[in-house]
């Protein structure tokens, strides 16, 4: 297996520092800053730095570049290395780059460049929205409860070395989907939440996560990176455990309806899924060009997946003609059961004769 303490991007790269980053000189580091976060990288005296970084046109090759400037190769290489790493620079060399350090820029560049911002994350939060919140966590409950699909698959087309591994992922998430479950019984009935079908773009998330782990398990564990959190990102912005709290503050929803969903969020920080991800790369000391490529074109078509989704979501349950869950004067659940169910959730055979198939919690269009 692969040893990550000296990856290096090999000198016959030819990184590029991304256009939207801004760099400046501090006495001993280059500050770098983005729309959503600023780093430093130290090791040399900030001005050589920044000449270094500035001259990462994606035209010359590092050890080209060395010469130009006049800087020892292990100074340029080092710095190209960590702004690649962070997913601040991008490289299309033809060449062969080391699996965890590509790792690395792949999710950097998803958690960068695809960062929640607060006004994403007000939509997220369903801004006081008692009902949106509890459809928003249906909508979230319908893709988590599908973990065992695409596991399952990954885990029965994964070589012998790294099924062992997805094995142990699939069993640590299985029962997770039942967590949230519980929690919605507090707010639903067991025949409604049995009624309901997700929203197709929710469904394309599962579909995305299915397809590809069928095809490509190095594709499959990076897009798999871009869901989950570490112990010291689970709190950042955009994550699922700041939107359920901020859901808890606003005193939403009834008490225990979100505990399973917070305990999820946790638990999967805790038991570190995301390293599961990681470990798979060790695996693959080298990934070609081509390789790379497939790989990104895979984690951009699931940021744009999932951020559709999150729209999406938004955009037809605050529409009360969609909806299925009316609120009382006290802002509690009115649980009316949907068309095609008695309260007693036996079939309704006049309701049900008019209530067409594949449509929502109450028979109202998921927009397939």
């Amino acid at each position: 297996m692969a040893d990550d303490s000296e990856e290096q991007l090999p000198l016959e790269c030819a990184p590029r520092l991304r256009r939207e980053v801004q760099c400046r000189a501090a006495p001993d580091a280059l500050v770098l800053s983005t729309d959503v976060q600023e780093c430093t990288i130290g090791g040399a005296p900030g001005e050589l730095l920044l000449q270094i970084a500035r001259a990462l046109d994606g035209r010359r090759p590092l050890a080209a570049l060395a010469g130009d400037l006049g800087v020892d190769e292990p100074s340029i290489q080092h710095l190209a290395t960590e702004l690649y790493r962070r997913g601040l620079a991008s490289d299309d060399s033809p060449v062969s780059l080391p699996g965890l350090l590509f790792y690395d820029h792949a999710r950097s560049s998803n958690r960068v460049w695809c960062r929640a911002t607060p006004e994403a994350e007000a939509i997220r939060t369903s801004q006081g929205d008692s009902r949106l919140a509890a459809l928003t966590l249906v909508e979230h409950w319908q893709f988590i409860r599908t973990n065992p699909t695409y596991l399952s698959a990954v885990t029965s087309t994964a070589p012998v070395e790294t099924r062992g591994l997805w094995a142990r992922f699939a069993a640590e998430e299985h029962d997770h989907g039942d967590w949230l479950y519980e929690g919605l019984c507090r707010l639903f009935t067991r025949e409604q939440l049995a009624a309901s079908a997700p929203l197709c773009e929710t469904a394309a998330i599962t579909r995305l996560f299915q397809s590809v782990a069928r095809a490509d398990e190095l594709a499959f564990a990076a897009l798999l990176a871009t869901a989950e959190r570490s112990a010291d990102t689970v709190n950042d912005l955009g994550s699922d455990l700041t939107r359920y709290r901020a859901m808890e503050a606003q005193g939403l929803l009834p008490p225990g309806v979100l505990e399973p969903f917070i305990r999820h969020a946790v638990t999967d920080s805790q038991m570190d899924h995301l390293a599961h991800t990681r470990a798979v790369f060790r695996f693959h000391p080298s990934i070609s060009h081509a390789r790379r490529r497939s790989i990104m074109r895979v984690m951009w078509d699931g940021a744009r997946v999932v951020s559709a989704a999150g729209r999406a979501v938004h955009d037809f349950w605050k529409d009360p003609a969609n909806g299925w869950l009316p609120m009382g004067p006290d802002e509690s659940p009115v649980l009316e059961p949907p068309p095609g169910l008695h309260r007693s959730g036996s079939p309704d055979p006049a309701a049900a004769a008019g209530t067409p198939a594949g449509r929502g919690l109450d028979g109202a269009s998921t927009r397939r």
